[in-house]
């Protein structure tokens, strides 16, 4: 089997690992976590492609380790040739403070072009090798998939038609997508949708969502946030309670993800977290997947907690 390096984002220090093992159970794909080190998670699969990958929120790229070497004892590369199609270009990555020669990217740069029929080209490769360092150690890699983190931010609450104080930021929504490890072309509900931006997220990766919110001011911009970025989703009026009868022709989808309303929000009903909970076992085949105030509920325990400002942490519950 080939070793896969996942260079992971560290802005939680456990949901990116976690997304990435969601990610490759929903795209069913086989696969042994080898090891983590800091941002990097090993896994072991003859399988991971870059559209499986693609949909990571907090992870940089994924690539396939093909040598393990000490960086000043790169010449032994020579012994072990690449195979490259087209052209290709080395690239240096630091992970810690482990030094390297200077002229590292350019010499095994060197060294490949001697074994290849491939040729270099440093502004637009068909094949990016990294050399990433750390703990004294150089680990040459074939990228499989680059991840554009960039669209994230084009997605955040002041960029879409409609926005709310309480939007989660994109990355956040997306992962929390896929640690439900739905398929990409799965269904999805969301029952306290908000602003829509847990539905475009999962849209946007293929699946077909369904959102649910009490106020209509919420339905309506939900609806305008899904159209301005080309998405489409099912998106009604109603209470948590009445869930069951109003997407009847749509349940169970193959999994729930919501953040759950809180302060002024969750007081519009007693608190809809008891009745979503009552809910749960009817709503989804697989996970549902939610965040909410609470560190505690009664026969939960939550998968993370993540810091948000010094009053308040969220928790999120995977069921």
């Amino acid at each position: 089997m080939a070793t896969y390096l996942f260079l992971l984002s560290q802005e939680h220090p456990e949901i990116p690992a976690a997304e990435a093992r969601a990610v490759l159970n929903a795209e069913n794909i086989d696969y042994r976590v080898k090891e983590q080190e800091d941002s990097m998670l090993f896994v072991e699969s003859d399988d991971i492609k870059a559209e499986a990958v693609d949909r990571l929120a907090m992870t940089f790229e994924v690539a396939e380790v093909l040598h393990r070497f000490k960086p000043d004892q790169y010449q032994k590369l020579a012994a072990k040739p690449l195979s490259v199609d087209g052209s290709f270009a080395v690239r240096k990555e630091y992970l810690d403070d482990t030094e390297a020669p200077d002229e590292l990217e350019r010499n095994v740069g060197r060294i490949i072009d001697k074994n290849t029929d491939g040729h270099v080209n440093l502004n637009a490769p068909d094949t990016l090798f990294r050399v990433y360092l750390y703990d004294d150690t150089a680990y040459l890699s074939r990228i499989v998939a680059d991840i554009d983190r960039s669209s994230y931010e084009q997605r955040k609450n002041q960029f879409r038609p409609f926005s709310s104080p309480v939007s989660l930021h994109p990355r956040l929504a997306h992962a929390l997508v896929n640690l439900s490890e739905v398929p990409c072309d799965g269904t999805l509900l969301d029952p306290f949708c908000g602003t829509g931006g847990i539905l475009l997220e999962a849209a946007l990766i293929g699946c077909d969502v369904h959102g649910l919110d009490i106020q209509d001011e919420m339905v309506n911009g939900s609806r305008k946030n899904l159209e301005a970025f080309n998405v489409e989703g099912d998106i009604r009026k109603g209470n948590v309670e009445d869930v069951n009868d109003i997407f009847d022709d749509a349940l169970p989808v193959d999994a729930v993800v919501t953040d759950l309303p809180y302060g002024k929000a969750s007081k519009i009903k007693d608190d809809p977290t008891d009745t979503f909970l009552e809910l749960i076992d009817d709503l989804a085949d697989e996970k549902t997947v939610f965040m909410t105030d609470k560190d505690d509920l009664d026969g939960y325990e939550p998968a993370f907690e993540i810091y948000v400002h010094r009053s308040l942490n969220r928790y999120v519950y995977i069921v």
